[in-house]
């Protein structure tokens, strides 16, 4: 039964971090997502429309507006009650226990160290300043960051109305924009954006130390507790179906299960420390397959709808001069402020679907346009020179650098 539920959260996760990848949103992983994240909301929405009445449903929607779009603290402050509740149920049952056969006096030191470095990591997170964008340093930011003309083109943005940057997006929450944005992340009330990803990464390397070393010392102390108490050296009565009845060792299983009976709370803390651990462990390993690839959150969702458009048709060219730097070939002779956003025929039905489950990125790119579309901007005409696009072309991705590269410019960024 353990491990059906086991399976069922590591499905759940898979589902809800790769619903919306290109990869499988058209078969039966992106039709879950969307039944979770759509369907559901929706069915419950009519059903608490139906029980509770439009004034009482618009009033809980206000509020869960406000808890997804507003900046607040109280997931900051869930956070901090989850871990310091944690640390103290530990310390408590625990602490005068070490050290014992299992585990040696240096955890009297290691745990202080672990526990304080939880609080230092969390704090540089949450005060840390993401790459904010003003009018000082928007001009600096511009000449370090090249748009590449098909995720990313010179425009205003409409929020800051100055000229809008690379992989800049204004945050619902916030209101500002933040170069390199990844996301705004509610659990360090912040934005995680160029100058401050490496420590959103600290953050979450610090949340999985924690939830491994409070698990080891879990499973250590329950360990020591079956070895003092001879628990393997019990026996157990079975009733047979005769009637009868017979003696047998208690065996690993039996013996596990009586002794999370009898340290429930050691216990409970244990598991619900390797749950937590594993869910940060992967959204981490996530985060860093993005930082190797040369990409953020929005920019991968962005790609992804272009080779999407791609694969459907819906991208059939692209304006030469934009193949060429896409490629690097010199001399594509045409400038950047020229550039228009790559958009689909439909208006990005695509990015639209993704983005309505409540991304909280506020950008004007509207989707995916094909460039090759009649009329276009930026003073373009269909009697351009353009590239045939076909589901074989590879587009470079302009701001992958290696995977070296892409490391230190996030764990040693340029300042603004």
């Amino acid at each position: 039964m353990l491990l059906f539920y086991m399976s069922a959260f590591a499905a759940f996760i898979f589902v809800m971090l790769f619903g919306q990848s290109n990869h499988f949103r058209e078969g039966i992983v992106g039709k879950a997502y969307v039944f979770l994240t759509e369907r559901i909301p929706e069915g419950a929405h009519k059903a608490f429309v139906w029980v509770c009445g439009q004034k009482v449903v618009d009033g809980i929607d206000r509020g869960y507006g406000w808890l997804m779009t507003s900046r607040h603290p109280l997931l900051q402050i869930f956070y901090l009650t989850l871990v310091t509740g944690g640390i103290g149920i530990f310390l408590n049952i625990a602490w005068d226990k070490i050290p014992n056969g299992s585990l040696g006096q240096i955890h009297r030191y290691l745990i202080p160290i672990v526990i304080t470095s939880t609080y230092a990591c969390f704090y540089i997170a949450c005060a840390s300043d993401p790459g904010t964008l003003t009018r000082k340093n928007v001009d600096k930011a511009l000449k370090m960051w090249e748009n590449d003309e098909i995720i990313f083109w010179n425009r205003l943005c409409s929020t800051c109305l100055f000229d809008k940057l690379t992989s800049a997006i204004q945050t619902l929450s916030c209101m500002q924009g933040v170069r390199g944005e990844i996301h705004h992340c509610a659990w360090i009330n912040n934005c995680v954006g160029h100058n401050n990803y490496r420590y959103f990464l600290l953050f979450l390397v610090s949340a999985i130390v924690l939830t491994s070393y409070g698990t080891y010392l879990c499973f250590k102390l329950l360990q020591e507790e079956m070895a003092r108490q001879r628990i393997m050296e019990l026996w157990v009565v079975e009733m047979a179906p005769d009637g009868s009845r017979t003696k047998a060792p208690i065996g690993t299983q039996r013996a596990w299960v009586y002794l999370i009976q009898k340290e429930i709370l050691l216990s409970a803390l244990g598991i619900f420390a390797a749950f937590a651990g594993l869910v940060v462990l992967a959204f981490f390993s996530y985060q860093m397959s993005l930082v190797l690839r040369g990409v953020t959150t929005n920019e991968s969702f962005k790609w992804e709808d272009v080779h999407y458009a791609i694969q459907k048709g819906q991208i059939k060219a692209l304006p030469r001069y934009i193949w060429e730097k896409n490629q690097g070939i010199q001399g594509s002779g045409e400038s950047a402020s020229k550039s228009a956003p790559i958009k689909s025929g439909k208006e990005g039905g695509v990015t639209k679907r993704r983005r309505k489950g409540g991304k909280q990125a506020q950008d004007s790119d509207g989707g995916i346009q094909d460039p090759a579309a009649k009329g276009g901007e930026g003073g373009r005409t269909d009697g351009e020179d353009k590239v045939p696009i076909t589901p074989d072309t590879r587009l470079k991705n302009f701001y992958n650098h290696g995977w070296w590269s892409n490391l230190k410019e996030v764990i040693f960024p340029e300042p603004l």
